[in-house]
């Protein structure tokens, strides 16, 4: 007897409160900010074919990589979200595209555990399982792809359509200083770098984060190439 297996559809990324971002299967989503948990959103439909029972899990990688299970700890992990494990998605809650008319089955949302319940499709029905996930310890501005895999039969269903680029770090630029920056010249005397003694200048330029909104008080600078500390006085507050 021959066994059939269940296919991929299309695929979505939506966000915690289950709302779709992508705008179309299999449309990717930029700029996420990381400490927004997701949601992706798989159609598994039978091909045309009464299909075998068979357990899904979600697996990631970040592009053209190696892909890894979800688990409780990866750039891609278990997340909290709207999703209650182990909940009905009714065809109300259905988030992919239609597979040429299929007859809808109940889907499945998963959250905090690797494998969904077993799904058995009969020929010519489809439906779709959500996975709930965190992007915490993703790195910055990188794109992620998923994989949606037979846990039962151990093999790959597909890699998903939709993918997740994170969005950037925190971005440094040099930015001059308005006022006087006076600098304590106390390692010059091991080091010649620097006078004896003390001196002020103007339009000292320093490494800030966008995200710093202000620069006063005393700043203390350790440079490995010298001996001792810099300390630096900023005579007037400063904004970015």
């Amino acid at each position: 007897m021959t066994i059939y297996y269940a296919a991929q559809g299309g695929s979505r990324i939506l966000n915690a409160n289950r709302v779709d971002q992508s705008g179309s299967d299999n449309a990717d989503v930029i700029n996420w900010v990381k400490t927004n948990n997701f949601i992706l959103a798989v159609n598994i439909n039978s091909g045309g074919k009464d299909t075998a029972a068979a357990q899904y899990k979600l697996r990631w990688r970040i592009a053209l990589g190696t892909f890894a299970d979800v688990a409780s700890t990866g750039a891609i992990k278990f997340g909290a979200t709207d999703l209650v494990q182990g909940a009905s998605i009714l065809v109300a809650g259905r988030k992919c595209d239609s597979q040429g008319g299929d007859t809808w089955q109940n889907g499945e949302e998963v959250e905090g555990t690797a494998l969904s319940d077993a799904i058995d499709l009969p020929d010519e029905y489809e439906t779709e399982v959500h996975f709930s996930l965190s992007c915490a310890d993703a790195a910055d501005d990188s794109t992620y792809e998923f994989e949606l895999y037979d846990g039962t039969r151990g093999a790959s269903v597909g890699t998903c359509g939709a993918t997740l680029k994170t969005a950037a770090g925190a971005q440094n630029y040099n930015q001059p200083v308005a006022g006087v920056l006076t600098i304590l010249g106390i390692i010059g005397k091991s080091t010649g770098k620097f006078p004896t003694g003390s001196f002020t200048s103007t339009g000292i330029v320093i490494k800030q984060s966008i995200f710093t909104r202000t620069v006063t008080g005393i700043l203390t600078l350790i440079d490995k190439s010298l001996t001792g500390v810099m300390k630096k006085d900023i005579s007037k507050k400063v904004g970015c």
